[in-house]
């Protein structure tokens, strides 16, 4: 199977929301409590995506979202914790106009993976310096399989090439269409982990030999941070294209057996002018800098849960995207209950939005703050369990 998405990736994704359901956690009911408690704070900006994540907003005050794409049946590769797993090129980058819903690829036929249209991964993270748009594809080269796994077949070894070429880098998202690769990022922490396992987290199963899956990013002027679920690090991308590990992201404490999930995942960076901000799937929250080095911000319990988006206002504070406030015993992840925190820079937080379902990315302009909401939904959700995919991929504007 060509393992574009790994254990850890399928959970970054969230997505993978089915493929985790399996996993036996303590707390089943506090999904459902929450999400009797759920009430809606958002209006629906864009309808018919295709996966959204990443959204970050252009000078003209519209969005460009990260979509995922439907995985496809380009290529098939049956077996693996995840079952089958299934290639295809319908990602995309996208913008939307913020006044009509309508929205239009900037750039098409990025690799797109997954076991069904539900928590694909492909294009994740988006950001924007300018007019200039940026993109992040999940996955690492090293995670492809030997071209022997497509046992000769023509069409499978020409996808396994397209997908291989693509997973992993840091894009530039040209206006005609066209993209260039700023960094292969994947290709990069992958080798580090290889390199470090042992000083890093020798007993990590998804460090064998390495791992890599960069999910989130968020450009500047001189280059871009970039956040890797697959090798829990904070990543600096230079202009030129050099890679710089800043920062390793530590487990959560506790047995592996009994949290979720087993390692950090950081899922989303964002900078200010105090510091780069990484929240993780663990539901945790961190600050680095050059002086100080990484430090997690202080929360009260069960504010965050499992993070997926971060986005910061003008004046320093910070908001989180939660994914889901418990785990519905029929669903895994239970649907209906995602949130944005809000987090000045002082460290206040509180809850600014609740009643989302399955959130993804996040972006603010000015006093609007947007969401990719059903985020792991696909644009058409016919035969899809309507507890999860109510409706397609959307973009929802906080109230």
């Amino acid at each position: 199977m060509i393992r574009v998405v790994s254990r850890r990736n399928t959970r970054v994704a969230a997505v993978a929301a089915l493929a985790i359901g399996s996993v036996v956690l303590s707390a089943p009911q506090a999904g459902a409590q929450a999400r009797t408690a759920a009430h809606r704070d958002f209006t629906v900006v864009a309808r018919g995506l295709d996966n959204p994540r990443g959204l970050s907003v252009l000078p003209s005050g519209n969005l460009v979202v990260g979509e995922a794409g439907h995985a496809g049946t380009d290529a098939c590769f049956p077996g693996g914790p995840e079952g089958t797993l299934c290639i295809g090129f319908t990602s995309q980058i996208s913008v939307i106009d913020v006044a009509t819903g309508r929205h239009r690829p900037i750039v098409q036929g990025l690799v797109s993976a997954g076991d069904g249209p539900i928590g694909t991964t492909g294009v994740d993270g988006v950001s924007t310096v300018g007019g200039r748009v940026f993109g992040i594809l999940t996955g690492s080269p090293q995670g492809a399989p030997p071209a022997a796994a497509c046992a000769g077949d023509a069409g499978c070894l020409a996808t396994r090439a397209r997908a291989k070429a693509q997973v992993g880098k840091l894009i530039q998202a040209k206006w005609d269409g066209s993209w260039t690769s700023i960094a292969d990022v994947g290709r990069f922490n992958y080798r580090y982990i290889v390199r470090n396992k042992a000083r890093l987290d020798p007993d990590n199963p998804d460090f064998t030999p390495g791992d890599s899956n960069p999910y989130g990013v968020d450009a500047t002027a001189k280059g871009a941070y970039v956040v890797d679920g697959g090798s829990n690090t904070l990543d600096w991308v230079s202009s030129s294209g050099d890679i710089t590990v800043l920062a390793y992201l530590p487990n959560p404490p506790g047995p592996p057996t009994e949290r979720f999930p087993y390692d950090a995942v950081p899922t989303c960076v964002v900078a200010t002018d105090r510091a780069v901000y990484v929240a993780d799937l663990a539901g945790r929250l961190w600050t680095w800098t050059k002086r100080a080095g990484l430090r997690q911000v202080a929360l009260p319990d069960g504010r965050l849960h499992a993070t997926n988006g971060c986005a910061a206002d003008a004046h320093g504070n910070v908001y989180v995207v939660d994914m889901f406030a418990g785990f519905d015993p029929d669903f895994g992840f239970a649907p209906m209950t995602g949130s944005v925190v809000k987090v000045t820079p002082s460290g206040r937080s509180w809850v600014v939005a609740r009643g989302l379902n399955l959130p993804g990315g996040i972006a603010v302009d000015g006093d609007d703050v947007y969401v990719s909401n059903n985020a792991v939904c696909p644009a058409d959700v016919t035969g899809l369990p309507p507890q999860l995919c109510p409706s397609s991929g959307q973009v929802v504007r906080l109230s």
